[in-house]
């Protein structure tokens, strides 16, 4: 549970636009309802478990959603991962993503990393998913006859470089209330010797119909 302490601090530092803003705070079962003039928060543990909360030296991670907007597909999150030293990475911040991505140097899990870059950068209400290998990519859309090579996420070492690759896929439509449609995109993360990572997405296969529901990812 997320006490009202931790909710105010974050949302003051990363989410408002003044130290002085007024907050409406209101303590709930399981989340921390927090209200200022421009948008309405819900701060609380994530309903979906992060992969890096099982890395050793991580304490929690925090999730603030949105509670004011009525969006189709997922609700806007801002998360925050915080550090058993008490450090605190905002993970929609890129700059911020990127010095955390060379804990990969040190043994992070690489789907650790992966999600967070799947899930955020760039933010989408569309429907996303980490490609964990190419069964489960075939798991998840079974009506898909001709999807694209695909592998488990893996790291490599490049001369002094450290290289991430994997795959993502996206499921979206082209007009509200429209068909959908399958994105895959290849990923690779680049963390150099000193200094942040690097990364960029290229896709492999767009606009593959899907069914209306299609999918289950």
């Amino acid at each position: 549970m997320v006490d009202a302490d931790l909710a105010v601090r974050l949302v003051r530092r990363y989410l408002v636009t003044g130290p002085n803003e007024r907050l409406d705070i209101t303590v709930l079962s399981d989340a921390v309802a927090v209200r200022s003039r421009w948008m309405d928060l819900l701060v609380r543990e994530p309903r979906q478990p992060y992969t890096i909360q099982r890395e050793p030296w991580v304490a929690r991670v925090v999730e603030a959603s949105r509670d004011d907007l009525l969006t189709r597909g997922r609700t806007p999150v801002d998360a925050f991962l915080i550090t058993r030293e008490g450090d605190i990475h905002h993970l929609n911040d890129a700059a911020d993503v990127a010095v955390l991505a060379r804990r990969l140097r040190d043994g992070m899990a690489p789907k650790a990393l992966a999600e967070i870059l799947v899930w955020f950068h760039p933010w989408t209400s569309a429907a996303v998913g980490l490609v964990e290998s190419a069964s489960t990519l075939r798991e998840q859309f079974p009506e898909v006859a001709n999807l694209p090579t695909v592998d488990e996420p893996r790291v490599t070492v490049a001369g002094d470089d450290l290289l991430l690759a994997f795959y993502s896929w996206v499921r979206y439509t082209h007009v509200l209330g429209g068909d959908f449609f399958l994105r895959v995109a290849r990923w690779t993360v680049t963390v150099p010797p000193a200094g942040p990572a690097i990364w960029q997405s290229v896709d492999i296969a767009s606009d593959i119909p899907l069914p209306r529901g299609g999918g289950r990812g």
